[in-house]
């Protein structure tokens, strides 16, 4: 858990918590990782399946993975922010949860 904290403060790491109350999520039913740029056209998805997986290139598909991550860090907990104060914390955001986890511990 203090490594995750440790990684928020990195200046191209954005942390988010995605708790279980908000529901499933097709995009939770499969992992993927989105590399994009300035440069559209060169955006790639990674993809992971049961029996594999697979880099795409489709620029339709990068799209809708895409529109799945940013619905994704819309239904998450608000980012880590290392940087502020605790107080300035509040109990539904994703840096309390991982203390909380991590202090239950």
């Amino acid at each position: 858990m203090l490594r995750l904290i440790e990684v928020a403060r990195l200046p191209n790491v954005t942390l988010q918590v995605f708790p279980f109350e908000r529901g499933a999520y097709a995009a939770s039913s499969r992992s993927f990782i989105l590399f994009g740029g300035t440069t559209p056209e060169l955006d790639t998805v990674y993809i992971e399946q049961p029996l594999g997986s697979a880099f795409v290139g489709d620029r339709e598909q990068t799209d809708e993975c895409g529109k799945m991550f940013e619905r994704l860090s819309e239904l998450a907990f608000t980012p880590v922010d290392p940087e502020s104060a605790p107080e300035s914390h509040n109990s539904r955001d994703s840096l309390s949860l991982i203390q909380h986890i991590m202090y239950a511990l």
